[in-house]
């Protein structure tokens, strides 16, 4: 066995991670940071659903930062689960509302009881995430 053979038969010692693994974990982060936003607003911590959503969009973004593909592709991608993952959180919120005996509609009770903070959730979880993925 050559010098060659030996150094093309042993595996590397730290493999790449695999887009899919790369993705499962952007949503398993995007999941999570929805619980919270969950959580932070049923405990009524509403100026901090910002920073949850921010968190949420890094670190989606920082998952799928060395996915294969254009740069653009990948901002792209990250983008969709960070704001998938925001829209998640607000949708849960609403529904643990409605559990507690709200009647208004979804729209409705966001606008109504966090108004402005609902689409800055949405634009600083996606700016985040378009900066991490780069």
């Amino acid at each position: 066995m050559t010098g060659y053979d030996a150094a093309v038969s042993e595996p590397p010692s730290s493999p790449p991670m695999a887009d899919s693994r790369r993705i499962v974990a952007a949503v398993i982060a995007s999941d999570a940071g929805a619980v919270a936003i969950a959580i932070g607003g049923v405990l009524a911590f509403s100026a901090g659903l910002v920073v949850i959503a921010a968190v949420l969009g890094v670190a989606v973004g920082w998952f799928l930062r060395g996915l294969s593909g254009t740069p653009t592709a990948r901002r792209v991608i990250a983008v969709a689960v960070a704001l998938g993952g925001v829209a998640i959180g607000q949708i849960l919120l609403w529904f643990i509302a409605a559990l507690e005996g709200g009647v208004l509609g979804p729209i409705d009770y966001l606008a109504q009881t966090f108004g402005v903070l609902v689409p800055a959730q949405f634009v600083l979880a996606g700016a985040g995430a378009w900066l991490a993925a780069r």
